[in-house]
């Protein structure tokens, strides 16, 4: 993330602001696949069979995004997406399993 015309302080700031992320994956073989999960369970819960959400500081949204680089194999036919959101863009219907993902989100 670039950040322009901010002190030092200010900078600090926002790369701790909370970052909430959805990422949904389609990995074809089952091992990887669970490999997958593994690793995601240590970024954020999962909310469906192939899809995680999060909420995390810029740094560590970065290393999510580097360990998803580095797992992605074309080759394989991986399909992974990974969204940072606002929470302003978030709506959801119905609960997570996770009280911290809710703050800010219109729950329905």
């Amino acid at each position: 993330m670039r950040l322009f015309n901010l002190d030092e302080n200010e900078i600090f700031l926002a790369n701790k602001k909370p970052t909430h992320w959805l990422l949904i994956y389609d990995i074809v073989s089952n091992k990887r696949r669970v490999k997958l999960s593994k690793i995601l369970e240590g970024y954020g819960v999962r909310v469906q069979k192939s899809c995680f959400e999060g909420r995390s500081d810029e740094q560590t949204f970065q290393r999510l995004k580097r360990e998803m680089q580095e797992f992605y194999m074309k080759h394989e036919g991986d399909n992974i997406v990974l969204f940072r959101l606002t929470t302003k863009s978030i709506v959801r219907f119905g609960e997570t399993q996770n009280p911290e993902v809710n703050d800010g989100v219109m729950i329905f």
